[in-house]
């Protein structure tokens, strides 16, 4: 709860910002994710080598002037993923993360024992009501979760799942 917080609190600011951020801007973000969030998450290293995430923080700065900003924040939420630690993420399925270009739909899914289901869409969408979600662009669900996995902080597939539904 305490980072999730802060990450909500880190988007929040970071999608005041310009529709497209400058090296400059995004240096800052990297760096409050690189040093500041390992020091306020006790278990931030637990199951992660700082080695390893240091060269992910690396390449990410490499980036920052040639990626969009899309790619930038999944870039942030990879990192801030890499803990294994489900309180520390980077939400990318809210209001400010579609100032950067992240896509909201009008559906609700819900996964359970035998598949991903719609269970919940705006007037516009009502006939998808009960649907099983089987791709997305043409993707297997499985290996869309298996993507999402990347940029999800979890600690179990349970949560995995439920922020997948996201």
């Amino acid at each position: 709860m305490r980072l999730s917080c802060l990450a909500i609190a880190l988007f929040s600011a970071l999608a005041a910002q310009a529709q497209q951020s400058t090296a400059a801007a995004r240096l800052k973000d990297l760096n409050v994710v690189a040093t500041q969030v390992p020091k306020l998450d006790p278990n931030f290293f637990v199951h992660l080598d700082r080695a390893q995430f240091q060269q992910a923080v690396d390449n990410l700065q490499a980036g920052v002037s040639s990626l969009s900003d899309a790619e930038f924040y999944v870039g942030l939420a990879q990192l801030m993923a890499m803990s294994r630690d489900a309180h520390t993420s980077l939400i990318l399925h809210d209001d400010g993360a579609a100032t950067f270009g992240f896509l909201q739909y009008s559906l609700a899914f819900r996964w359970l024992d035998d598949g991903v289901f719609v269970t919940a869409a705006a007037a516009p969408y009502s006939q998808a009501l009960g649907a099983r979600l089987v791709a997305v662009g043409g993707v297997p669900i499985d290996q869309v979760v298996r993507r999402l996995a990347a940029i999800i902080s979890y600690e179990n597939d349970q949560w995995l799942h439920h922020m997948a539904e996201q």
